[in-house]
């Protein structure tokens, strides 16, 4: 009895003991991945950065500081979609919000879709107002939101004017053809008129060309339409985000001011 009670002792002691140690050796790996980490970031080595901080990462998914150095290692490696996962996890900071609205900025220069541009481009502009937010005083963060925030009305008047520019090519092209249906109908009705002279009808049946007319016109307008939703949509979404940054801003008692921590780099 005495022995079990002996043994079953030491081995509380001997567990208590690789937990107490435990904790010092992940700390230790935690600073031995930044110091590393650190070295290769200042080489501009950015890849092998990221794989350190990545590899200590899967050790301690929860630390801030690696969080954020992975982004700011992803970013600089040109992976702005793998830092914007990093930057989006890390701790609340005004570097956070400015880096991860850049890379988002960054990602619709580089889309070839001018709606998926505009896409990446709101979401940068949420994440900056989400910034703001927080940190009502940080000037960059409002001057980067006021720039986008043009860019995109810019975008948006260019994708307008192409439409009325189609819009334009389209009414053209619709002349020219009413031209060669209205020569068309000339000499038909000369035809016609010959026809009449003999048979003595002086009726004519123009629906069928009228209906097929109607029907281009009525799917030229549908289009039209649908063009215009999207942009009335993208417009109200616009006015949404600036009418909550301007009454958050005027209610901000409340919201949390940023402090000077660093995170990182």
């Amino acid at each position: 009895m005495n022995k079990a009670v002996w043994g079953s002792g030491l081995c509380a002691a001997l567990l208590l003991t690789v937990c107490l140690t435990g904790i010092p050796d992940r700390q230790a790996a935690v600073h031995l991945a930044l110091t590393e980490g650190g070295a290769r970031y200042g080489q501009a080595e950015y890849a092998a950065a990221l794989r350190i901080y990545e590899e200590a990462l899967a050790e301690n998914p929860d630390n801030p500081t690696l969080r954020y150095n992975a982004a700011q290692a992803a970013a600089r490696s040109g992976d702005d979609a793998k830092a914007i996962t990093y930057y989006d996890a890390s701790s609340d900071s005004t570097d956070k919000y400015l880096h991860a609205g850049n890379a988002r900025v960054r990602l619709g220069d580089a889309a070839g879709d001018p709606g998926q541009a505009l896409q990446l481009y709101i979401q940068a502009l949420e994440t900056y107002r989400d910034g703001i937010l927080l940190y009502p005083q940080h000037v960059p963060l409002k001057v980067n939101y006021e720039i986008l925030q043009a860019k995109i009305e810019a975008l948006l008047e260019d994708a307008e004017a192409a439409q009325d520019s189609q819009g334009e090519e389209g009414d053209g092209e619709e002349g020219d053809g009413e031209q060669e249906e209205n020569g068309e109908s000339a000499q038909e009705q000369d035809g016609d008129a010959a026809e009449d002279a003999d048979s003595g009808d002086d009726t004519r049946d123009g629906t069928a060309d009228s209906e097929a007319g109607d029907d281009s016109q009525t799917q030229d307008a549908g289009d039209s339409n649908d063009e215009e939703q999207d942009m009335e949509a993208i417009a109200r979404i616009l006015e949404i985000l600036e009418s909550r940054e301007d009454e958050s801003l005027k209610n901000n008692r409340e919201i949390k001011v940023g402090g000077e921590d660093k995170y990182g780099w």
